[in-house]
């Protein structure tokens, strides 16, 4: 009785191929993960930034309006993103300022909300991942300062 023997040629390529696709494919989702942490964390940071130092500014410089205050935010916001090394920025659409719970203006207020959000997208490879899940690839960051109202007088010695 004669037995055929099996052959198993070419079955360590198939288990290459399979493995090396799935690896690149972790790869990548590490890497895209990576990403879009840094750009969280960056934007977490020159939002809570841009806030403080908006809250330190003199009354005075905050009567221009809302839509000076905002332009002053937005520009100072950018800085900081673009200095974190991002790419993305937000859009000014997605770029809010209040005062208190009213939009800045001349009235008194006791804070200062800055908010801004960012619609990440994948810019190595230029694919936009808002069309297929767009509330996960969303950053948001927002940040509440009370405005200093009360400046230590100045002694005189």
């Amino acid at each position: 009785m004669s037995r055929q023997l099996h052959r198993e040629r070419g079955t360590a390529a198939m288990e290459m191929t399979v493995v090396t696709t799935l690896s690149i494919v972790i790869l990548a989702m590490i890497v895209l993960a990576g990403r879009l942490t840094w750009h969280a964390v960056a934007l977490t940071k020159g939002v809570a930034n841009t806030n403080r130092i908006v809250a330190t500014l003199p009354r005075a410089t905050l009567v221009g309006g809302p839509d000076a205050l905002k332009a002053f935010t937005q520009d100072t916001l950018y800085d900081a993103t673009e200095s974190a090394g991002i790419d993305l920025q937000p859009d000014s659409q997605f770029i809010a300022v209040s005062c208190g719970l009213d939009p800045c203006g001349d009235d008194a207020f006791n804070s200062i909300r800055f908010s801004a959000r960012i619609y990440f997208r994948d810019t190595i490879f230029d694919s936009d991942f808002n069309d297929v899940i767009p509330d996960i690839f969303t950053i948001r960051s927002a940040s509440t300062q009370a405005y200093a109202t009360n400046f230590p007088a100045v002694s005189k010695n």
